[in-house]
């Protein structure tokens, strides 16, 4: 599945993480790496535990979060 328009770090394909937003290239979900800064790691720590990750990654995610709890 190609990224999601307007964010291209961010994919959803039925097949994988059941289809929840993620980074795309990897299973690590949107929601998993919210539901980690809210308890509490710090943007280090992320890239630290998921090296697959980039600073931009996770900017993405908490910035797509963000967007959809607006609409």
């Amino acid at each position: 599945m190609p990224p999601l328009p307007g964010n291209p770090r961010i994919s959803k394909d039925p097949e994988i993480v059941t289809g929840q937003p993620r980074i795309t290239g990897t299973r690590i979900s949107v929601d998993l790496l919210k539901r980690n800064v809210a308890a509490g790691m710090s943007e280090d720590m992320l890239l630290r535990v998921y090296p697959v990750l980039t600073k931009e990654d996770v900017k993405a995610a908490l910035t797509f979060g963000d967007e959809t709890q607006k609409a």
